[in-house]
């Protein structure tokens, strides 16, 4: 989360710790019907442990992560905890359709390539474009959309959003636990984000899920969430496929 920053005296770098650590693992679970797998890392700047349990069922086609941060340092500190699962080009086929239950969305930042402009507020999945007409953000066609915006949905009656694209006959889902991310946004990008670390060659659809709406540890504010010495947070995550017809 965020730009490089000093937090407490300490560098921390683009995005955090945890992304840029290695992780230690160990299989608790290995049978035809069940695979768990524990993974965790401490991090280096921070007196954070992130653990993690992987789970996939036989018969199901999804995989859930269980995840937990815990402060072992002995004072109050402030964490910016979030995911972004992206899709690939692969997957957008020009008839994909992003569904995601109705819901206020107010734009937070919108390149000037972008078809939608910084700040525009609408309900999913309409919004006033730049050029005055209406943009339909439920559909992503990578041969016609100019993107690079990052779009926050504001209390979707479901933590739930979904992928479909039709000539595959396949739905990617993801479903996440409100207590842990109560925040949920939509990440467009068509060759549009130019300079580090995407030089204009990225081309994504992104869901974010995050506890906290500041962008850096160096935009803490009031209401950016804290753990105190030994205190957890948990939460969950569930990835999955079917198919639509």
């Amino acid at each position: 989360v965020g730009e490089a920053c000093v937090y407490k005296g300490a560098k921390m770098p683009m995005y955090g710790e945890s992304c840029y650590l290695p992780w230690d693992y160990s299989i608790l679970t290995d049978t035809p019907e069940l695979l768990e797998i524990k993974a965790k890392a401490y991090m280096v700047k921070t007196p954070f442990l992130m653990e993690k349990t992987i789970t996939l069922k036989s018969g199901e086609a999804s995989i859930r992560f269980d995840m937990s941060i815990t402060n072992s340092g002995g004072e109050k500190l402030h964490y910016q905890w979030g995911y972004h699962p992206n899709i690939s080009p692969n997957f957008l086929s020009p008839e994909v359709l992003i569904n995601i239950p109705r819901c206020k969305t107010i734009n937070r930042f919108a390149g000037e390539n972008s078809d939608i402009l910084q700040g525009c507020v609408g309900i999913w999945p309409e919004v006033t474009g730049r050029d005055g007409n209406l943009v339909d953000l439920s559909r992503f066609n990578l041969n016609e959309t100019k993107a690079n915006d990052f779009t926050l949905l504001e209390n979707p009656e479901k933590s739930e959003v979904s992928i479909i694209n039709p000539e595959k006959e396949i739905e990617f889902n993801m479903s996440w636990d409100k207590n842990a991310w109560e925040h949920a946004s939509v990440w467009r990008v068509n060759n549009s984000d130019f300079g580090y670390p995407r030089y204009g060659k990225t081309r994504v659809l992104g869901f974010v899920i995050s506890n906290d709406l500041t962008w850096g540890l160096n935009n803490i504010d009031e209401n950016s969430h804290v753990l105190g010495s030994m205190e957890s947070k948990s939460g969950w995550i569930e990835f999955g496929v079917r198919k639509t017809i």
